[in-house]
């Protein structure tokens, strides 16, 4: 008996034990099928969020594409068709160079004919056939080449060739430093006009809201009716002033968006702590100087009037002679004549040609007066550009030397103009003054931030058009522009009224 409750309770151990590992092993697959899920879960959750920030980044580096002021002028290259339409016309006129090359080679030319001949004969001396029809095939080729041995046309018009590759290079520097110069123009101008915007926008906040006080007080008899009809023609003012701007903004964007082919949405802010310095050197006439002999304009037209003169030699050359070597090959084979009978002919023939032009009718000698007229033209032209160029480089040195005048004036003027009107804000809440002083102190305000934020913009056009007239606009300053950007881009969109 003893035996038997010893092996019962071995039995229901054994059976414990069983059942303890078969819930721990159910336990066990449980957490690790658990954690198996969440691991899967968060693996997901990651590829999930990988995905929106690639889809995310996608979508804003399309529409975020540019905000530096060299990566505009980047998409300005390859976008602005009057840009590339210059390019192109410069890439045309220098192939020119190569054809008057090519009048110093020899030319070939193979011929090659077969002749299906049909005669009716109604009379001949020739007894053997008097009359009656006959036809017969010939066929023929014939290898042609021509040596120019002198020509003084062609030599005058390779020389004029590598004249006009100067004045294409000359008018490649314009058309380049004018990009430039456009790009920061119209990046400016998108950037000046939004703070514009900005200006009118808190002068019309402060206006409403001074507009309603008035109102209040008005209804309570402290105030006149005529300071309310002039508080809100101000007010009107300013907010056609401000939607004024805003289709000025608009035109702004269009002008950006028309040389780079893209709906750019951030541009970057010029900070308001940049270098003022005066141009170096300090005196207009050093500057004069180098924009008449370094301006690739003036350049290009002393290139033009160059090639006027050499195209009197051009003419002129028509009246002297011209020596070629012609060589020729050939073989003419006839399966039959007019009196019977083939032939099978082969021939070379060398020879050296001179020829000697004696009348034209008049024509060389009124294309020469043309050349002489058109070289008298360009001479013109070549001093009025010159006293042009002498002009706007005074103009742009004045310009720099005026704009940071202004800088310096707006800066202490703005600051005097808050001053004045916090100043005139509490005279106001005091009543000592009327509430038409305090309109036109913030007037006053809103104009001079206007300004000196346009003067800031003005000095960094003016001394980017000193140096396109000199000629030394190059892309160095816009990298050296970029310097002075505010990392962070703003967007090209106005707040909210």
């Amino acid at each position: 008996m003893q035996e038997l409750l010893s092996r019962s309770s071995e039995t229901v151990c054994r059976g414990r034990a069983f059942l303890q590992s078969i819930a721990l092993r159910v336990l066990n697959s449980y957490v690790l099928t658990r954690f198996c899920k969440i691991l899967i879960y968060g693996l997901v959750m990651i590829r999930n969020i990988f995905l929106i920030c690639l889809v995310y980044c996608f979508i804003f580096s399309k529409n975020l594409y540019a905000e530096t002021l060299h990566e505009v002028y980047a998409l300005a290259q390859k976008n602005d068709a009057e840009f590339l339409s210059k390019i192109y016309q410069g890439d045309a006129q220098s192939e020119n160079y190569y054809q008057m090359l090519a009048l110093f080679f020899p030319k070939a030319s193979f011929r090659l004919a077969r002749t299906k001949t049909i005669q009716n004969i109604i009379s001949a001396d020739n007894q053997v056939f008097a009359s009656g029809e006959t036809s017969y095939p010939t066929f023929e080729y014939e290898l042609t080449v021509r040596q120019s041995i002198y020509n003084q046309a062609h030599w005058e018009k390779l020389w004029q060739a590598e004249t006009e590759e100067k004045k294409i290079a000359a008018e490649l520097q314009i058309v380049k430093q004018d990009l430039i110069l456009k790009v920061i123009e119209r990046y400016f101008s998108v950037l000046n006009i939004r703070e514009e915007y900005k200006s009118l926008l808190q002068e019309a906040i402060g206006l409403n809201e001074q507009y309603e006080t008035i109102k209040t007080k008005l209804q309570s008899g402290l105030e006149k009716k005529i300071v309310l009809k002039k508080a809100r023609a101000v007010y009107l003012d300013v907010l056609t002033r401000q939607e004024e701007a805003r289709y000025k903004f608009e035109d702004a964007i269009a002008g950006l968006q028309e040389i780079t082919g893209r709906d750019i949405q951030t541009l970057n802010e010029l900070s308001t702590h940049f270098p003022l310095v005066n141009p170096d050197p300090l005196s207009v006439e050093v500057w004069v100087t180098n924009a008449t002999l370094h301006n690739p304009e003036i350049i290009g037209q002393k290139e033009a009037m160059h090639i006027a003169s050499q195209e009197i030699g051009v003419q002129k050359a028509k009246h002297y002679p011209t020596i070629d070597f012609v060589f020729s090959h050939g073989r003419r084979k006839a399966e039959g004549t007019l009196f019977g009978g083939g032939s099978d002919i082969e021939d070379t023939k060398m020879m050296f040609e001179l020829n000697v032009p004696f009348l034209e009718g008049g024509a060389v000698m009124s294309m020469v007066r043309q050349a002489e007229s058109l070289e008298k033209k360009g001479e013109s032209e070549l001093i009025q550009i010159k006293r042009k160029v002498k002009r706007e480089a005074r103009s742009a040195f004045n310009g720099v030397k005026i704009s940071l005048l202004r800088i310096n004036s707006f800066k202490e003027l703005q600051e005097a103009s808050e001053d004045e009107v916090n100043y005139l804000g509490q005279l106001y809440k005091m009543g000592i003054i009327s509430s038409l002083e305090t309109i036109e102190s913030k007037r006053t305000l809103a104009k001079v931030i206007a300004d000196y934020s346009n003067s800031r913009y003005e000095y960094v056009l003016s001394m980017m058009r000193l140096k396109r007239t000199v000629g030394i606009l190059s892309e160095k300053d816009l990298t050296d522009l970029t310097d002075f950007f505010l990392g962070q881009g703003t967007l090209l969109s106005l707040p909210e009224s």
